[in-house]
């Protein structure tokens, strides 16, 4: 694998990340056999990895990238001692890099929205067993990728071959060029297009996988470390700090605690929320008009009373499930600035209530009311506009109130009987 380039490296990738059972281990026993042949002696650590994904394409798959940079960055400590605490360090910075060079490289990335030099510092701050790196050590490597991105050979030979016909194809005599470029004009564009999208999806995934791997490793270290912290913070959240105060809507073991604003909502949150929304809102809208609670007839005569409850039961946690998918995307639209989603989500919850339509009520209509009404209790100051939406729920419920009241006065009496005379005893 070292000496020869006759194998495919996408191949090469995903086997060297198979897991530790395939083939009975022989798999693993290939990726530690490579990664010791390696020198990362004297290197620098972005240099290291450049060095080490020259030789085959890191695969998409989230465990698949673990295995295979844990063991670099065990090898690297190894081979360069003092420059990383531990080998964890090493493995999320490494993961670090290949986010950066991913967001920096990536045509689909607009260009307000790449990472800076603040923003890289701020991702690698307290990886150290809760020390920083050196800045001066980050900015190099911040420097270095930007001016060169980290790529496979493989690919730059086929975007400079690509290039290279372009421009010869360009050579001769005008009508003869011309038709040439009428004729294989477009199957180059459409080359060159398929392969522009192709890498769009792969860096698109691998920023996914990588950036979920990476937040995993962090939230486990915290917890390791921090655990005590946390439950005192938990059982005495009611006198926190100045600066600090506790959020609602969790559930009784949980609080929500918030700080300063870390960077991060303008950086990920954001983007990622305004990707997601729309399929998010068409999932959540979809189960909750799919949970109907209200079964067929035929249904019930053909159904056993165990098998009704198990139905019962799967329509209320998916109801429950969807709106707690609201709200929280309600929240965070409202936490984003993204006015169309929050108006999209609180829209469609209030629709699902079914007031003002003279329909029946079931309970997963009556469930969206009091979560409509609850958001507005809890976090109304992120509703803004859309509080109009609270205030017609409110108005109807009143309205629903009153007929309630009108009907029970008027149940009172009996059907035929005559109305009763104000002083009248009704007995008589």
């Amino acid at each position: 694998l070292k000496n020869q380039n006759s194998f495919e490296k996408t191949q090469i990738g995903d086997y060297l990340g198979r897991e530790a059972e395939y083939q009975g281990g022989f798999a693993m026993k290939v990726l530690y056999s490579y990664v010791d042949c390696l020198d990362f002696g004297e290197m620098e650590f972005d240099d290291a990895i450049r060095y080490y994904l020259s030789g085959f394409r890191l695969p998409g798959e989230a465990q698949k990238i673990d295995r295979i940079m844990e063991k670099f960055a065990e090898r690297f400590c190894i081979q360069n001692p003092g420059v990383f605490p531990s080998a964890d360090a090493a493995f999320i910075l490494a993961f670090s890099v290949i986010m950066l060079n991913t967001d920096l490289h990536n045509p689909a990335i607009k260009e307000e929205r790449r990472m800076t030099k603040s923003g890289f510092r701020r991702n690698n701050r307290g990886i150290c067993d809760g020390s920083d790196l050196p800045d001066a050590l980050l900015d190099g490597m911040f420097d270095r990728i930007k001016e060169n991105p980290i790529s496979l050979k493989e690919d730059d030979d086929a975007r400079e071959k690509v290039e290279g016909s372009k421009s010869t194809s360009s050579v001769g005599v005008a009508s003869v060029t011309n038709g040439l470029n009428t004729v294989f004009g477009n199957q180059y564009k459409e080359i060159d297009k398929t392969r522009e999208d192709n890498f769009r999806k792969e860096q698109y995934l691998m920023v996914q996988n990588t950036e979920s791997l990476f937040r995993q490793r962090r939230k486990q270290k915290r917890a390791s470390s921090g655990a005590a912290s946390a439950a005192l913070t938990t059982t005495n959240s009611a006198s926190l700090p100045n600066g600090i105060s506790s959020v609602g809507g969790g559930t009784a073991n949980t609080k929500f605690v918030r700080t300063i604003d870390t960077g991060l909502r303008d950086e990920y949150v954001t983007p990622m929320f305004e990707v997601t929304w729309g399929p998010a809102l068409a999932v959540f809208s979809t189960a909750m008009e799919s949970a109907n609670g209200a079964l067929s007839t035929s249904i019930n005569s053909m159904s056993s009373d165990e098998e009704l409850n198990l139905a019962y039961e799967n329509v209320t946690a998916t109801t429950e499930l969807c709106l707690s998918g609201f709200r929280l995307a309600i929240c965070t639209s409202g936490l984003c600035g993204n006015d169309t989603a929050r108006i999209s989500f609180v829209t469609a919850l209030s629709n699902f209530t079914l007031l003002g339509t003279a329909r029946l009520l079931e309970h997963r209509h009556i469930r969206c009311v009091q979560a409509l009404l609850r958001l507005a209790q809890e976090d109304g100051e992120i509703l803004g506009e859309t509080w109009e939406f609270v205030f017609k729920g409110l108005s109807e419920v009143a309205r629903l109130g009153q007929v309630y009241d009108k009907m029970a006065r008027g149940g009172r009496r009996r059907p035929g009987a005559p109305a009763v005379a104000d002083g009248a005893d009704p007995e008589e």
